[in-house]
């Protein structure tokens, strides 16, 4: 059987108006290679995906099927959808396909059958998706959109992130290393100027005699030696590679209202509810305690009432729903019926923001807003800017809890990762409802799923919010490094109290 040969994309430019998306001169493509696109919104992931499907784009001639974003509709469910659109592409019998974000809107059950039947295609497979366990399960190669080209990690995702947090420590130990070659020869070319200047100085025992005279000329030429030499290592100074300094994030720490009087104590009550929608029995008999900080997810296939479970905790005319008075609730849901369009992303964070100026713009830069955005209206922004001003804002409101429905639908990985990290610092109350399963492990620590009307604990427990994977421990001991450079130079409380925290979670994740 002749062997099949690799597919070669050459040249793959795309510009948009004066800005450059990618500029690619070549990659290739093996039959039955599993590659995931990943890069942040914008980056022109899926502009690549239709370049891809031109003739000339691709040597030798491929077959090349597209299943695009897929939007939920009233006859047809994610999981319906998809299997729909992947019989079609099936039935072209293509030597490569691309998915765009094909688990989004799907559950559990549906994203596990997913790469269940991917699995059984023979082909060459290009998937673009925010789920990093989907990511895991299916692919051997990432191809990350960035800095307008393609670099190419081999692995899965967590094997990607574990080689770039290797990039960010080989790029801390470069820094080091320059930082202190810098600092050494600044002072031999300070030493030696010193030398230059003292070689040109009379000596006292000399002074008034005849003999210094004569030792004028050597003095000078001396003295212009030691120049050259100083001039020569500033030379190799300015010669220099510029290492830059890696970027740590700093944590966020945000002001919990009530946070003292909460602590310990219960803050929801649910005693026996049924709920219905119409003639249709959605939960029966359900009883739960939520306690102040708790960080808790719901789960469950579409249709089972996750949505309107939490909206109905916010019905404080329910008498089997009962908050603590001190309780402060904020609501995120897909209509983002917080935000105001024409307002900018800064005036609408900070309407009702009752956290610190640094508190704003560490969140929205953690979020991805760079300071130059913030006074763009919300009204020119995409779908996934969007949820992140509304998350944002939510975040810095007067609440001690939050109630979130799906809030990584249409973010980008990036912008998953920092908001988990986030929520999984944040010491106020949260109930999770998300099809993410890597996103859940990150952010909580207890879990509930609808079963046959009723909710359960779940066969398998979701992950402690402090097992993280190496590519995290990593990124914390790079804080760690950074801040002991800090405190040899400026020790303060504040920066003290930053590094035991930080030494703290790097001990409980090594427990």
């Amino acid at each position: 059987m002749t062997a099949m040969s690799n597919y070669q994309l050459t040249s793959l430019t795309k510009t948009i108006g004066a800005r450059t998306l990618y500029e690619i001169s070549k990659l290739t493509v093996a039959p039955h290679d599993r590659i995931g696109l990943v890069g942040h919104n914008g980056a022109g992931k899926t502009t690549l995906f239709n370049q891809l499907l031109t003739e000339e784009a691709i040597q030798p001639a491929a077959r090349i099927w597209l299943v695009p974003q897929l939007k939920p509709t009233a006859e047809l469910s994610g999981g319906e959808q998809v299997r729909q659109y992947l019989n079609q592409a099936f039935a072209q019998n293509p030597d490569i396909l691309l998915l765009d974000e094909p688990t989004a809107n799907l559950d559990v059950a549906s994203i596990e059958w997913l790469e269940k039947r991917l699995k059984r295609y023979r082909g060459a497979l290009i998937v673009i998706s925010h789920d990093r366990d989907f990511l895991d399960h299916m692919t051997t190669t990432i191809w990350e959109l960035s800095d307008e080209t393609i670099h190419v990690y081999s692995g899965n995702y967590h094997d990607y992130e574990t080689q770039k947090a290797q990039q960010t420590q080989q790029q801390a130990d470069q820094y080091h290393q320059y930082v202190a070659e810098e600092k050494r020869l600044k002072q031999t070319i300070e030493k030696q100027r010193q030398r230059a200047e003292r070689a040109t100085r009379v000596p006292k025992s000399k002074k008034g005699t005849s003999e210094i005279h004569g030792m004028t000329p050597y003095f000078e030429k001396m003295s212009k030696k030691l120049y050259q030499v100083a001039k020569s290592t500033e030379s190799r100074l300015d010669q220099m590679d510029v290492v830059n300094r890696p970027k740590f994030e700093k944590p966020i720490k945000m002001a919990i209202p009530n946070a003292t009087q909460l602590k310990g104590n219960t803050v929801l009550s649910v005693n026996h509810l049924t709920l219905t929608r119409g003639e249709r029995t959605l939960l029966s008999d359900v009883s739960l305690k939520v306690k102040a900080g708790d960080h808790l997810a719901i789960t469950g296939p579409n249709m089972a009432g996750k949505t309107s479970l939490l909206t109905h905790l916010l019905d404080t005319e329910d008498p089997a729903v009962k908050w603590s008075p001190l309780a402060k609730l904020g609501y995120f849901q897909q209509n983002l019926a917080n935000l105001t369009g024409e307002a900018s992303i800064l005036a609408n964070v900070t309407a009702t923001s009752v956290q610190s100026d640094e508190t704003v713009r560490l969140i929205l830069a953690r979020l991805g807003f760079a300071a130059n955005t913030w006074q763009k209206p919300v009204n020119v922004l995409s779908g996934g800017e969007r949820v992140r001003v509304s998350l944002a804002k939510l975040m810095l409101s007067d609440v001690n809890g939050l109630i979130l429905d799906e809030p990584t639908n249409f973010l980008d990985i990036e912008s998953i990762n920092a908001l988990s990290q986030m929520l999984r610092d944040y010491e106020g109350t949260l109930i999770l409802v998300s099809h993410d399963r890597w996103f859940v492990r990150q952010v909580v620590d207890k879990s509930l799923q609808i079963v046959d009307k009723t909710l359960r604990n779940p066969a398998v427990q979701v992950k402690q919010p402090t097992k993280r994977d190496p590519a995290e421990l990593l990124q914390l001991e790079l804080k760690q490094t950074a801040l002991i450079n800090r405190l040899a130079t400026n020790s303060t409380p504040e920066l003290e109290a930053e590094y035991q925290a930080i030494t703290k979670q790097i001990r409980e994740l090594k427990a």
